[in-house]
């Protein structure tokens, strides 16, 4: 299968990921209904939901209600392609499939995170279901870095969030140790930098940032520069 066709998929994937993570009550008829727009509800057409053609065509305004679509659909759209030439130049040493499906819903919930500040209880379980099933071997010897995750949970005062701690541990449990430690390193200083950088703008305390994006990053960077 070529480069493009495999970059379609993902742009594809990470589209419909984007409006699962928007879903408020999810059930049985989510499989069957169509998709409606956000503001107006008006069920979209099919032209309507061509992942980037659509959001350029439609100038990022819904065709009945001329509403603003969000542009965090048009962002993760076009960095869904991103895994396949790294996957192709033998960057990431990570299992191929798996890295995909990391990167996919990593960067759906960072997205997410970044508008919301939280993370859906529904997508958490996707996720930890398809990366669980996608992993070659589980790290069950690394149960107690789970444990020592939520040690850190509950003596942060809610500093932290508990969707950050939850995926924090699916990654613990599922990728090496050393790959680990540097992902989790990595994105309290990427979070640390922001913050400075933040605070020496406005002068002001930073009262709350949202991790799961320096996770997204941490992941990224440590899968491109870490071998193991």
């Amino acid at each position: 299968m070529s480069i493009t066709i495999l970059s379609c998929y993902c742009i594809i994937l990470e589209s419909f990921l984007l409006q699962f993570c928007h879903v408020k009550h999810l059930n049985f008829t989510y499989l069957i209904r169509r998709s409606k727009c956000d503001s107006c509800k008006h069920v979209l057409n099919h032209f309507d939901l061509i992942p980037v053609i659509s959001f350029l065509w439609l100038r990022g305004r819904c065709r009945y209600c001329n509403r603003k679509i969000p542009v965090i659909h048009l962002t993760g759209e076009l960095l869904a392609w991103i895994p396949i030439p790294l996957i192709s130049f033998q960057l990431i040493h990570l299992k191929a499939s798996l890295f995909i499906a990391i990167y996919l819903l990593l960067l759906a919930a960072a997205l997410y995170d970044y508008k919301t500040f939280s993370i859906p209880i529904h997508f958490l379980i996707i996720f930890s279901i398809t990366v669980l099933a996608l992993s070659n071997h589980i790290y069950y010897n690394q149960i107690p870095i789970i444990l020592l995750l939520h040690f850190l949970y509950i003596i942060s005062n809610s500093s932290i969030g508990y969707g950050d701690i939850a995926i924090f541990s699916l990654l613990a449990i599922v990728i090496p140790f050393p790959l680990f430690l540097y992902i989790f390193c990595c994105t309290f200083i990427f979070a640390g930098f922001l913050a400075i950088i933040l605070m020496s703008i406005s002068k002001k305390k930073i009262a709350k940032i949202p991790l799961i994006p320096f996770i997204f990053l941490a992941f990224l960077f440590t899968s491109i520069f870490h071998t193991y």
